[in-house]
Parts: structure tokens; C-alpha cells; sequence
């Protein structure tokens, strides 16, 4: 693990302009460093943690969820 997390604080970057699945990206990536930062209390893994939430952010800014239906939708226009 000190080993990974080594790596992770010094070589793990998310500086790139790519397409990626939200909900994949949040629940594996995101949720693996918040809880590898609460299991050993390393401040770098939540500080990649804290850069990619950023990141991910603007992909839920303009969401309307409706819960009486559990329904999500995307719409640009909806905030402005």
C-alpha cells in the first residue's frame, strides 16, 4: 500500500482532456482515494481526491434529478 500510495501522490495526474464515465470515475477512483485517505490518513491522497471532485464537478452543474421518478437528465440551458 505505501508503496501505491507513494506513487499516487507524487506521479498520479488528472490533467487530461478526456471523456470519461461519471459514475465509474466517481465510485472507483474517487471513492478509492477518499477511503485510502481515511484508512491511512495520507493528506495527498485527499488532495487527488479533492483535485478530481473538481474535475468531475462540472458534470453534475446542470442536472435536474426528479425523485419522484429517480430519473436524471442534463440540460445545459436549465442553469444559467
Amino acid at each position: 500500500f505505501e508503496r501505491a500510495a507513494d506513487w499516487a501522490e507524487m506521479n498520479l495526474t488528472f490533467d487530461k482532456d478526456l471523456n470519461v464515465n461519471t459514475f465509474e470515475t466517481t465510485i472507483r477512483h474517487l471513492g478509492g482515494l477518499i477511503a485510502a485517505h481515511v484508512l491511512s490518513g495520507r493528506p495527498g491522497l485527499l488532495e487527488k481526491a479533492i483535485d478530481l471532485g473538481y474535475r468531475l464537478d462540472i458534470a453534475f452543474e446542470h442536472l435536474e434529478v426528479d425523485a419522484t421518478s429517480s430519473s436524471v437528465s442534463g440540460h445545459a440551458s436549465a442553469k444559467a
